[in-house]
């Protein structure tokens, strides 16, 4: 996937969903199976519009999180 803004892969038994917001389009997604599809060739979104949903606003909600793993500047 090309001109990737901020992605998010979800995790457990029926994980391996990945969603990549496009920085050429902004507010559009890519979903794909990882899983299933480690290469990302199929662009799943408009089969799966409620995983997209779902993985969007964990997405958005991890990007305004605070990062423990980076150091905080005064």
């Amino acid at each position: 996937m090309i001109g990737i803004a901020a992605g998010f892969v979800s995790g457990g038994p029926a994980g391996g969903w990945k969603l990549v917001e496009l920085d050429r389009d902004p507010g559009q997604y890519q979903l794909c199976n990882v899983r299933e599809d480690n290469e990302e060739r199929n662009e799943r979104s408009a089969e799966h519009p409620e995983r997209v949903a779902r993985l969007r606003s964990i997405l958005l909600r991890e990007l305004g999180s605070p990062r423990p793993d980076y150091p905080r500047l005064p």
